[in-house]
């Protein structure tokens, strides 16, 4: 088995409110009128044992439509790696 990490990265979708991205920008507009708009969303990083690739995403798409995202309001995207602990000696 082998280690992988899982980045999900999740926004709320097109035509979703957002009242913390529009916090955010209400901060901001003093100091950058230029910004337009702010989306907040999240980062979660998954690290777990999997045969392959393929399996490790398979388990966090799993675990994203069991409780990470909200399919109505939020999108998800994966993004997945080999992992190895900070200090590991190379090969394991």
């Amino acid at each position: 088995m082998s280690r992988w990490r899982v980045v999900v990265e999740a926004m709320p979708r097109p035509g979703v409110r957002d009242p913390q991205g529009d916090t955010v920008r209400a901060a901001l507009a003093a100091a950058h009128p230029s910004l337009e708009s702010v989306r907040v969303g999240r980062r979660v990083e998954l690290v777990l044992e999997a045969p392959d690739r393929e399996r490790a995403l398979a388990e966090a798409q799993a675990a994203c439509d069991e409780l990470l995202v909200h399919p109505l309001l939020e999108t998800a995207e994966l993004h997945v790696e080999a992992w190895e602990p900070a200090g590991a000696p190379a090969g394991g």
